[in-house]
């Protein structure tokens, strides 16, 4: 479910630093903190940040997940991951993590990862230990960071490989530009340039990439995903590791048969776990989506025969289908098919049939109810996307992202996230072998969601320490609370003034210590001048109240 984040347009000023490579992270020794988009509020003039969908794309072996620093449980591929999740895998076990801009994560086995931030103006990754690979879209004007213990990567381009162990980040850098930084010492490291620096803060030492090492089966495996989705290699395009993976290839050809068409093709270095299509057309070079096709779900398959007897010419073209769209194509062949035997028309064999899931909409108190008609039965059904907007009436999946993922036998969700007298536009999208959306429909939500009700906030001082404790809050759509520090505001608020942490409804105090924090550059000694805290709590739909302020003077509880 994709979240947003709400930032004045005040702190414009703020994003076209981040735009110009400002933003980064500082590390010091094991502690890291991630310098985060700071919003001041305005009674109007506002724009919306949106939080990324993060999906486990592929895994072999074992994956765990972490969801708000519960327990780890394993999961199976297709899992949404959100803002503030962990991942990790087990030994001879890796993963793919698919981000709803097109950045990629790809995990080594024994690897561990949270994600920090996942928005558009900014990734950035806590890796704990093990080694990934990072392809990243080129965004001049959003941040891509990893960072460990040791210091932190900032993607200048689009590919770099991070290890990480308990003393040392090792940051290989396969295409464009990475900037690397550890303590206060900070380097651009070039493509084809590994820079390894030590937890003790030292500057990082900057050498050539072993040529060899681009041979083994890590980055032999990373070249085929980036092969897969015809992306530029970089240094693993060199003479040395083409000669370990050979480009991909079909070669098709085609022969008159008693019934129709006989094609047969040859696949060079191609894996094809969905199958292949063959796509025919009246231009040359047809393409799938947008021309007819027959589909053959076999990895194995090397031929097919076409009925097909009207006499017509054609071009056509045999395709690598990864589930979704064709990632590789064959040369183009063009055929005439023969006339039919009979006088009579044949019966044209047809594409299969779908059904679009048109939805039904109802405001009640609770939420927007939505409903739609079983439409499992499309060809190559996976999922259902229920996609939201405010102001565009012909959205769709994926260029307008969703709010929830159904599968089969879901046909209903209730939006307990709407607000109320706001009008939406909701449509329910179908994917499977294409995308297929049903109509729109428009509702205004009539939910009680009123902002949250505050909870009351107090402190107690000792050895240096601030413990808050505050009550529970009583929203029955309660999504977190934010805990709130500054010693400048004296009425501190989120996200005007950031936060050290936040917490789930079951948790009631917080001692802070002064420790760096999300909120907080630099450590503080609680004992000197003057301390404001607050505890606001945060709704569904991102409704924020905050409660009355605590000020610790010089050690003592004002």
């Amino acid at each position: 479910m994709s979240k947003k984040v709400i930032v004045p347009l005040a702190a414009l000023a703020f994003l076209v630093l981040v735009g110009m490579g400002v933003w980064y992270l500082q590390v010091t020794g094991e502690s890291q903190t991630a310098i985060a988009p700071t919003n001041t509020s305005t009674a109007d003039n506002t724009i919306t940040v949106r939080n990324y969908s993060v999906t486990l794309a592929y895994q072999q072996g074992d994956v765990w997940l972490s969801t708000n620093d519960t327990d780890w449980e394993k999961v199976e591929t297709d899992t949404i991951l959100h803002e503030g999740d962990g991942i990790k895998t087990g030994e001879n076990s890796k993963a793919i993590l698919e981000f709803e801009n097109g950045d990629v994560v790809r995990l080594a086995e024994s690897t561990e990862i949270s994600l920090v931030y996942t928005n558009e103006i900014a990734v950035t990754l806590l890796q704990s230990h093990g080694q990934t690979y990072n392809r990243v879209t080129k965004n001049l004007s959003r941040i891509y960071q990893v960072v460990s213990n040791v210091g932190s990567a900032q993607a200048l381009g689009t590919a770099f490989d991070v290890q990480v162990t308990d003393k040392f980040m090792d940051v290989y850098v396969v295409e464009s530009t990475v900037k690397v930084k550890v303590g206060t010492s900070e380097e651009q490291v070039a493509q084809g340039k590994t820079a390894k620096f030590a937890k003790d803060g030292t500057a990082a030492e900057v050498s050539d990439i072993d040529s060899e090492m681009l041979k083994n089966d890590w980055y032999a495996w990373n070249k085929e995903e980036d092969t897969k989705k015809q992306l530029s290699l970089g240094i693993l395009d060199s003479e040395e590791t083409q000669q370990e993976i050979a480009p991909a290839k079909l070669t098709l050809t085609v022969a008159n048969a008693s019934n129709g068409l006989q094609f047969s093709w040859e696949a060079e270095n191609v894996t094809a776990p969905n199958g292949f299509k063959v796509v025919r057309g009246t231009s040359e070079n047809p393409t799938f989506p947008g021309n007819e096709y027959q589909y053959l779900n076999s990895s194995d398959a090397k031929n097919y025969t076409w009925q097909l007897q009207d006499g017509k010419t054609y071009h056509f073209r045999v395709c690598v289908y990864d589930g979704n769209e064709c990632t590789l194509y064959s040369n183009d062949v063009t055929a005439t098919a023969p006339q039919p035997v009979q006088v009579q028309e044949e019966k044209k064999e047809e594409a299969p049939t779908h059904t679009s899931p048109n939805v039904s909409a109802k405001a009640e108190t609770s939420g927007v109810s939505l409903s739609w008609q079983d439409t499992s039965s499309n060809p190559g059904f996976i999922y259902y996307k229920v996609v939201r907007s405010e102001t565009n009436s012909d959205l769709k999946y994926p260029n307008d992202g969703y709010i929830a993922v159904k599968s089969k036998g879901e046909e209903s969700y209730l939006d307990t996230t709407a607000i109320k007298n706001k009008t939406y536009y909701y449509r329910i999208c179908a994917v499977g072998d294409d995308t297929w959306c049903g109509e729109v429909t428009q509702i205004k939500a009539i939910n009680t969601n009123s902002v949250p009700k505050a909870v009351t906030l107090s402190a107690t001082y000792a050895n240096k320490k601030v413990t808050l404790t505050w009550t529970k809050s009583t929203e029955s759509d309660f999504k977190y609370y934010k805990i709130v520090w500054s010693n400048i505001d004296s009425t501190p608020t989120y996200p005007e003034d950031g936060y050290l942490v936040w917490e789930p409804l079951t948790t009631l105090t917080y001692t802070d210590a002064g420790q760096i924090a999300a909120g907080r550059e630099t450590a503080v000694d609680l004992s000197l001048k003057t301390n404001y805290y607050s505890v606001c709590v945060v709704d569904q739909a991102d409704q924020v109240t905050c409660s009355n302020t605590v000020t610790v003077k010089n050690g003592v509880v004002q």
